[in-house]
């Protein structure tokens, strides 16, 4: 089985492209800084993780990047993705559970305080993904279900997280 962590989190067994080293500049999207690829090789993956890899895409790339992401998943093969929810984390908000600062330097802005040199471009919430997804031509869009994900030490509060599928033919 391929497997491919599009994330900043190195995962063991999986080929691995950090998110910094996904490049969207006027030509499209391309992956890897040092060689860079105008796209993922053709149906060589069955699972793609992208952990808030769609935060930092604007707008007009997101139907691109999806279309790649897809192309390179076999027949039937799954994606795994995370978001920010904007309504979860301003529900936090609006519980205490997180200040101000949190909500607009890590959830909007992408973690500035704590390194991360890449902004988040966009806001999602559930319906929008899902929206992008069936867009894009993935089927069998569901939310994550978290007892059964195997990477939820990935999960954070805040997140929406979904499993979609390429068509099997």
């Amino acid at each position: 089985m391929k497997r491919l962590n599009l994330g900043d989190i190195l995962m063991v067994g999986w080929d691995n492209i950090p998110f910094q080293e996904v490049v969207v500049g006027d030509e499209g999207v391309s992956f890897g800084t040092e060689t860079p690829i105008r796209s993922l090789p053709e149906g060589r993956y069955d699972e793609i993780y992208a952990g808030h890899l769609l935060d930092r895409v604007p707008p007009p790339n997101t139907a691109g990047l999806l279309e790649k992401v897809q192309r390179a998943l076999a027949p039937g093969g799954k994606l795994h993705a995370t978001v920010w929810d904007f309504r979860k984390i301003v529900s936090l908000y609006m519980k205490s559970e997180c200040d101000l600062d949190d909500v607009h330097l890590h959830y909007i802005w992408g973690s500035r305080k704590y390194g991360d040199p890449i902004l988040h471009r966009q806001l999602w919430d559930q319906d929008k993904l899902f929206a992008a997804l069936g867009m894009a031509h993935f089927v069998g869009i569901c939310p994550i279900d978290m007892p059964s994900f195997p990477y939820t030490d990935l999960r954070q509060e805040g997140e929406c997280g979904f499993t979609a599928y390429r068509p099997a033919c």
